[in-house]
């Protein structure tokens, strides 16, 4: 039997500096687009939560508070597990 596991990747960083892809906050699996948006000169992340597909926020009300929140990059790998 396989198990599909995550495994940190890097150091904790905050949102607007992880790299796209897979990261953890608070038991929370997300997943950060290369894209994004621009508001008034700023960029802001496409940001997703993997299991339902909802926009990210991280209990945050606003772009800049959700742009700081430090996140955990992670990447996934299958392991081999005997039963």
């Amino acid at each position: 039997m396989k198990h599909l596991c995550l495994e940190p990747e890097g150091w904790p960083c905050p949102l607007s500096e992880c790299p796209p892809g897979l990261f953890v906050f608070n038991n929370i699996v997300g997943f950060k687009s290369e894209y994004g948006r621009v508001d008034e000169d700023r960029r802001y992340s496409d940001v997703f939560c993997a299991d339902s597909g909802e926009y990210f926020w991280g209990g945050e009300s606003n772009k800049e508070a959700r742009e700081a929140l430090v996140v955990q990059p992670v990447k996934a790998h299958w392991v081999d597990v005997e039963m």
